[in-house]
């Protein structure tokens, strides 16, 4: 069965030979070949990653402004044949002053640590859906914040995959509007023709979807209008592949969603 990392790997690949081809059968200077092939396997170290993260919840909203919000993040090893040990890691974009935040990686730390002590040895294809919990507390303030986790290579740190959960306290007139920000994913996906995605944007805000390729062009735009709450678009243009949607809000980032454009 051909899996989504799987397919992934595959046309990494694919782009390598690729690229080699078009070195040697085009009439370039020896130096430029050489310039090329390293900026061909720049592009494989890049994106040939071992991990893939991927949050239970992403969006988490509460009216009791003492109440802590708490959500798992699972860790894959989506390589084939790497064994790798595998540590954790936050960073804060934004969040109200005075509130606070941890996380657990087998043992829970204190709000002041960043990256995890500990590591966790994953065998190729081994998935982990507990030992990676992460904890706001709002310590009474309303406010949004957006933490970024990762997991990374221990021996390797450039080999990781992140992913951003947005923590919303909000007092008890808000919360009975039953409104909060949130992006479904993509449905159907992969796809060859057509997809949509579900969202819900808060008075006052404007968003942008990116919808960028492997080389990092930006291959469609669309703003999200607060007023529709559905975005469907046709794909059919688009060669097959992966692609990265970047989801813009009020002009920071707020999420990153993968699409899968198939044959």
């Amino acid at each position: 069965m051909l899996t989504r990392s799987k397919f992934f790997n595959l046309y990494l690949y694919f782009c390598f030979l690729v690229n080699l081809v078009r070195i040697f059968v085009l009439n370039v200077t020896p130096m430029r070949q050489f310039i090329f092939l390293i900026f061909t396997f720049l592009v494989i170290g890049t994106y040939a990653q071992s991990l893939h993260v991927e949050a239970h919840e992403n969006n988490l909203s509460s009216s009791d402004l003492w109440a802590e919000m708490v959500t798992e993040i699972r860790v894959e090893n989506i390589s084939q044949s790497n064994t790798i040990e595998v540590k954790v890691s936050k960073e804060i974009l934004s969040s109200p002053v005075g509130s606070s935040n941890y996380f657990c990686w087998v043992n829970c730390f204190l709000a002041g640590t960043m990256v995890s002590p500990t590591q966790i040895t994953f065998a190729p294809g081994e998935i982990d859906d507990i030992n990676f919990s992460v904890h706001y507390s709002p310590q009474g303030l309303v406010g949004l914040a957006a933490i970024k986790y990762c997991a990374f290579d221990a021996n390797n740190v450039t080999d990781s995959a992140c992913t951003i959960v947005h923590f919303n306290s909000v007092s008890t007139d808000i919360f009975e509007d039953h409104r909060m920000l949130s992006f479904s994913d993509f449905h159907p996906n992969p796809t060859s023709l057509n997809t949509e995605m579900k969202y819900n944007l808060l008075p006052g805000q404007y968003a942008e979807l990116q919808v960028i390729d492997m080389l990092g062009n930006i291959v469609k735009k669309y703003q999200l209008s607060s007023k529709n709450g559905r975005l469907a678009f046709t794909i059919s243009d688009l060669k097959v592949g992966l692609y990265f949607a970047n989801i813009m809000v009020n002009g920071q980032l707020h999420e990153i969603k993968r699409l899968i454009v198939s044959e």
